[in-house]
């Protein structure tokens, strides 16, 4: 490491015996020719902290016992015995964003500030498990994948992301290996040392042709191709496997305050009902489990006579091919009846990008942020 005149990097020990790694001394960037590079270690579970100097340089506090609060309050922090509540579950997340807030609760700042924190964690053994065709593989295998990875580690929307191609791949393997038998669908999950995600389901089935054809088939495919970084399927006559790789990711917290986490498990739908335009909401994930309850609201919603209908999907946390199929279903029938719908979305959610790839028009009211 070269601290190129900021302060030298601090490593945070959640068992005690943080400390400060030797500065590797000369000025900022573009004032010297060479610069001496350190060797230092990061044992697993440690936390590396890089920081401006407007942390420890505050109002009414010099260099000094700022520094010592710093290593103090950055420390408790990583130990988790800032906040006896609603405490972030990562050591970087708290790190940042305590370590921050608790020092300039009352001095401010009078420079800019920066905090930068690195953990070094161990990979996670990969994951194997088998779920069942019937009846819902989609929430089974999403279930299981999301709590493979440690609280905190993914960001909501990448979170989501995840749900999403998880969701698509297994649902997908029931349709078309199985037909709506039961069969066997192994889930395999793995993270390289760069952070790259390799997620493979395979079937032990035979992909048959649909019985009719239909607009909606092969938009789970697409759906997981858009999302990941690489799709790949191999059919055989033993099965078909299909290897996706992402990058998961993790936005950098801020200080701008965030709204509460939704409980995105929780699926809800239900009519507002209004003599011009009645409003359809639906919150949650939407796969195939509850689409059935989907399709029936959205067959009262559209029957002839009933008024003009909008479909508010802003806090949708995952939307399904076949939850797309029920949407579409339900515009066919609503243009034979004579009712007008419009869908909303927030604009660039994951639900915006899935109508979008389905070729499905959204719109968002200029009024709502």
């Amino acid at each position: 490491y070269c601290s190129a005149g900021h302060p030298p990097p601090l490593v945070l020990d959640p068992e005690g015996g943080s400390r400060f790694l030797e500065p590797s001394g000369q000025g900022p960037v573009g004032t010297a020719r060479q610069r001496a590079v350190i060797d230092g270690d990061l044992a697993l579970g440690h936390v590396l902290l890089l920081y401006t100097d407007g942390i420890v340089e505050r109002p009414g506090t010099n260099a000094t016992a700022g520094t010592v609060e710093l290593l103090q309050m950055a420390s408790e922090a990583v130990a988790d015995r800032l906040m006896p509540v609603f405490s972030a579950a990562s050591p970087v997340d708290r790190a940042t964003t305590q370590t921050l807030e608790r020092l300039t609760r009352y001095t401010g700042s009078s420079d800019d500030i920066t905090l930068l924190a690195l953990e070094r964690r161990p990979r996670p053994e990969p994951l194997h498990l088998e779920v069942d065709s019937r009846p819902s593989p989609g929430a089974d295998g999403r279930a299981a994948v999301r709590n493979w990875f440690r609280p905190g580690q993914l960001d909501a929307t990448s979170g989501e992301v995840l749900d999403q191609i998880v969701t698509e791949l297994c649902d997908n393997a029931a349709e078309h290996a199985y037909l709506g038998t039961a069969g066997p669908i192994a889930v395999d999950v793995a993270l390289s040392q760069d952070g790259v995600a390799t997620i493979t389901v395979s079937d032990r089935g035979r992909w048959r042709p649909p019985s009719e054809p239909s607009t909606s088939r092969g938009l789970g495919l697409a759906i997981v191709q858009h999302l990941a970084d690489t799709t790949v399927v191999d059919p055989s006559k033993d099965g078909t496997t299909v290897t996706v790789e992402l990058r998961p990711w993790k936005q950098a917290q801020g200080m701008e305050p965030r709204p509460p986490t939704q409980a995105d498990s929780l699926f809800d739908v239900y009519v507002e009902h209004a003599p011009a335009r009645s409003i359809l909401y639906v919150r949650g994930v939407v796969d195939t489990s509850v689409t059935g309850e989907l399709e029936a609201q959205l067959e009262l919603s559209t029957t002839p006579g009933a008024p003009d209908l909008t479909i508010d999907l802003e806090d949708v946390t995952m939307l399904s091919s076949a939850a797309i199929h029920a949407i579409r279903t339900s515009l066919d029938s609503a243009r034979r009846t004579g009712v007008e719908v419009d869908i909303e979305c927030r604009p660039g959610s994951l639900a915006h990008q899935i109508l979008a790839l389905a070729a499905i028009p959204t719109t968002w009211p200029r009024s709502r942020p």
